[in-house]
């Protein structure tokens, strides 16, 4: 083994354990893809090299047009998993590491979404996107901070412009950040049972009561709430409250009313009426446009 091909060996060896140990996580933050991808392509080049030591690109050229070397060949063909698997490799433990780093030294912070976007990757096995989310935070020092972060789709697609949410950054590097998105979860409609409740709630403690089913309600007038989906609750009297909620619930309250014994006492082509011993409640279907309503009326018998 002559002293050039010690030479690519060593390169090898060296560029992996670079790239996989000692480069930091701030520079590859910048771009994991970028840089995996880097560490990858010299690596593929210097085994090119440590088996052919090219002198020039021409050289390359000619082995390339020659086509008859079949050690070529096999290199040529054996180099795309390997660069697939040196790849992953280096992006997935700058994750790992960055997400230890998160966890280990993490402060939390309250951020500003400032934009988001994503990639598309062609892949022999098909198309890809990539995820990122750009926020800006102040650090407990009072250093405010701009960073990125690759996130999942589901983060990306529960996120606005202007949005303010919760993240982790490693005090050691503030770059290195950790976005925290809940899923965004609707609040529950309110089922025949509590509007029940309501109805034999006096009416001063009904705000405070409808608040305790749901934080979303806001209060109209007397008579009237609202939330943020819709849902309206209304209280006529001492004897009949109603509710409009968004969606076709229909075939939901029927199944609430069987296990509360109303039994169904009328159809028509507009509402059902349904009875039990102490109560009447009445549904209907509205469509107002594109959206579809369903109403629900309970009254004392």
């Amino acid at each position: 083994m002559n002293n050039k091909k010690l030479i690519w060996i060593a390169l090898i060896i060296l560029t992996f354990i670079t790239f996989l140990f000692l480069v930091p996580n701030s520079i590859y933050n910048l771009s994991p893809l970028i840089f995996s991808a880097i560490g990858t392509a010299l690596i593929i080049f210097f085994i090119f090299q440590a088996v052919y030591d090219f002198k020039n690109i021409q050289e390359y050229k000619g082995k390339v047009d020659k086509g008859n070397d079949k050690k070529f060949k096999i290199l040529i063909i054996s180099s795309i998993p390997l660069a697939f698997i040196l790849f992953l490799t280096f992006f997935v433990k700058f994750g790992f590491d960055k997400s230890n780093e998160v966890n280990n030294y993490g402060l939390r912070a309250k951020g500003i979404i400032i934009s988001a976007n994503k990639i598309n990757l062609r892949r022999k096995t098909g198309k890809s996107k990539v995820y990122y989310a750009k926020v800006k935070f102040v650090t407990e020092k009072g250093l405010t901070i701009i960073s990125e972060e690759q996130i999942s789709e589901e983060k990306y697609n529960n996120i606005t412009i202007g949005q303010e949410i919760e993240l982790k950054y490693s005090k050691k590097d503030p770059k290195l950040i950790k976005i925290i998105i809940e899923e965004r979860k609707e609040p529950e409609n309110l089922k025949i049972s509590q509007l029940i409740s309501l109805l034999n709630t006096e009416k001063d403690s009904i705000n405070s009561k409808l608040l305790g089913y749901s934080n979303k309600f806001k209060r109209i007038d007397e008579n009237n709430w609202k939330d943020n989906y819709k849902d309206v609750v209304r209280t006529e009297d001492s004897t009949m409250i109603s509710s409009i909620i968004r969606g076709d619930l229909i075939e939901k309250f029927h199944l609430e009313l069987k296990h509360l014994d109303f039994n169904k006492v009328n159809t028509n082509s507009n509402q059902e009426l349904f009875e039990s011993k102490d109560y009447k409640t009445i549904l209907k279907k509205r469509v107002d446009g594109l959206e579809v309503f369903t109403v629900v009326i309970v009254s004392r018998k």
